[in-house]
């Protein structure tokens, strides 16, 4: 049973089928091949858990925060202190966006250091060449 399966697997990605449909025909196909159509029941009772993960909610919780956090003007005003710190000194842009990122990671993980990056990068970072607009994109993690 196996075999078929993954022979299958295979004919699908090559195919360019997305992984997502290749792993539900596949799964499908193979309980087709046992014969037992009440696991129909236990495929879908496994997708909706996948999608009950707690942890999961935060995720848009974070963009929110990150988008409050640009929206009123606080991404501005950390990136001024930052720049007002450590701004003057040699590479300051770059220290700028670590300072900011350090500052977030210690108010209660609000949004991430995400949140800087349309703030920093699109002006400084990329008139000042492609080594460090790649410093820039990666002091931040993106």
């Amino acid at each position: 049973m196996g075999l078929p399966m993954l022979f299958a697997f295979l004919f699908l990605m090559i195919l360019g089928v997305p992984l997502y449909l290749s792993l539900l025909s596949t799964s499908l196909l193979g309980i087709v091949m046992l014969g037992d159509l009440s696991l129909l029941r236990v495929m879908s009772q496994q997708f909706f858990g996948g999608m009950d993960i707690f942890s999961l909610m935060a995720i848009p919780f974070f963009i929110l925060s990150g988008i409050l956090m640009n929206r009123t003007g606080l991404t501005d005003r950390l990136l001024d202190f930052s720049r007002l710190l450590v701004g003057s000194v040699r590479g300051g842009l770059g220290y700028v966006n670590v300072v900011g990122g350090i500052i977030l990671a210690g108010g209660k993980r609000l949004g991430g250091s995400g949140c800087l990056r349309p703030r920093l990068n699109p002006d400084p970072c990329h008139d000042q060449g492609r080594f460090f607009s790649a410093l820039c994109r990666g002091a931040d993690g993106g």
